[in-house]
């Protein structure tokens, strides 16, 4: 998978278990655990967003980018620097509300 989600990182970080941060979310304990463990599918931007505002962080420190391989039967060659991971984070732009409050 290209887009890793560091929900259960995060949600270690700040002590939650995923009981209490599916309270927060208004999410079943099910869903949070499928998500942790990289079997859902896709997740929306409800979803993120709600666990942006539990966990208060962006977008960017839920989601990691890795590129993917390429296959060795296409003739493509990537050299290690290519695979390295890539997170991906916010600009100073985009920051939210309270950030700015603060600032």
């Amino acid at each position: 998978m290209a887009v890793k989600v560091l929900l259960k990182e995060l949600r270690e970080e700040r002590s939650l278990s995923q009981n209490q941060l599916a309270f927060k979310t208004g999410m079943s304990p099910q869903n949070i655990q499928k998500i942790e463990q990289g079997l859902a599918k896709s997740i929306t931007f409800d979803t993120l967003n709600r666990f942006c505002a539990a966990l208060d962080c962006q977008p960017g420190d839920l989601l990691l980018y890795t590129p993917e391989e390429p296959s060795s039967d296409n003739g493509d060659s990537a050299s290690a620097s290519d695979s390295k991971v890539q997170p991906l984070r916010h600009s100073g732009k985009s920051r939210s509300r309270n950030a700015e409050a603060v600032a």
